[in-house]
C-alpha cells in the first residue's frame, strides 16, 4: 500500500521532474523522472525522455518523444458527440 508520494517540480513551469511513491516503511515502490528536456522555439521546456521504475517487479520503462506538434486546430466534428468515431483525418 502506498503511504507517501514525493514530487520534485521545476522552478519555471512547475513541471514534475521526479516523483517517488513510498510504502509505509519508506521504501521506494515506484519512481518517475525526466531524463532529458527539449526547448521550443519560444524557449519553453518540455520533457523529451522519461524513466519509470517499479522496484518490486524489476521493471524499468524509458519513454522518448522525438517530435511534437503544438497548436493543432481540431475540427469541430471531433467535439460533437453525435459524430464521435465518424471523423476521418485528411492527409
Amino acid at each position: 500500500m502506498e503511504k507517501e508520494r514525493l514530487h520534485w517540480v521545476s522552478k519555471d513551469d512547475f513541471l514534475i521532474v521526479k516523483s517517488q511513491h513510498l510504502d509505509a516503511q519508506g521504501k521506494i515502490k515506484r519512481m518517475f523522472r525526466v531524463v532529458e528536456f527539449f526547448k521550443t522555439g519560444k524557449g519553453k521546456e518540455f520533457p523529451r525522455e522519461e524513466e519509470i521504475a517499479i522496484q518490486d517487479k524489476g521493471i524499468r520503462i524509458q519513454l522518448r518523444q522525438d517530435n511534437a506538434v503544438f497548436r493543432i486546430a481540431l475540427p469541430e466534428e471531433i467535439t460533437d458527440p453525435a459524430k464521435f468515431g465518424t471523423f476521418a483525418w485528411k492527409d
